[in-house]
């Protein structure tokens, strides 16, 4: 078996995501973010707002550019459905 067959799937991942945003834990709900990425999970669209909007809250605005760069330099592997990402801006 190789190492990708092991590990969260998409939606352990987005349950993550959710439940350390709720709890304001902004460098772990990150850290999970970008590991999907890596491993090739598109992240939901909710999934994506709810980090963005919870990083613009608090102050963290340098932390979401560098988010949204990594998503964007993975494009290329997600493909057209990257293209519907476009958000709104958000004021806090």
């Amino acid at each position: 078996m190789t190492e990708k067959e092991f590990g969260p799937d998409l939606d352990s991942y987005t349950v993550m995501v959710h439940g350390l945003c709720q709890r304001r834990k902004w460098r772990e709900a990150c850290r999970f973010f970008v590991e999907m990425i890596e491993r090739g999970f598109l992240p939901q669209k909710v999934t994506f707002e709810t980090l963005y909007r919870g990083l613009i809250q608090s102050g963290l605005l340098r932390t979401w550019w560098r988010l949204k760069r990594r998503l964007e330099e993975e494009s290329l592997t997600f493909g057209a459905e990257f293209e519907e990402y476009h958000l709104k801006p958000y004021r806090r």
